[in-house]
């Protein structure tokens, strides 16, 4: 009978262990349809952006507004210009940030040409970390 207790006891602890990590270590995704991110800290979580390189557009960024609440981790930009087969097939490029500590702050980012100076669209999420 006490090991039976001490199993169930184990499995218990085994599986609150495990919903506490799930939930620091699952990194969420989020697109160009979102505004508000809301994390944890210690969380992590992606921003995938579409863009079109053989335009000349690309995503510029990200500009975090506070970096002591959100760091960039990883940036990983979509096909280059000689891997797109087609001429105007978009690609997308994936940003990896970590939540640092509670907070607000705002990454910001701007598609535009290399060479204009006024981006056509200007893409701000709003970041919570609790």
């Amino acid at each position: 009978m006490k090991k039976i207790f001490v199993l169930i006891f184990l499995a218990s602890l085994l599986l609150s262990l495990t919903s506490c990590t799930i939930g620091i270590f699952f990194t969420l995704h989020f697109t160009e349809t979102t505004d508000v991110i809301s994390v944890r800290t210690g969380q992590y979580f992606t921003i995938t952006l579409t863009e079109n390189p053989s335009t000349g557009y690309l995503w510029e960024g990200p500009f975090i507004e506070d970096e002591s609440i959100v760091r960039l981790v990883l940036a990983s930009r979509g096909k280059s210009i000689e891997a797109i087969p087609n001429v105007g097939e978009p690609t997308e490029s994936t940003w990896e940030f970590e939540a640092l500590s509670p907070g607000t702050t705002t990454i910001t980012f701007r598609y535009e040409r290399p060479w204009e100076t006024i981006p056509i669209k200007t893409k701000i999420f709003s970041v919570y970390v609790r």
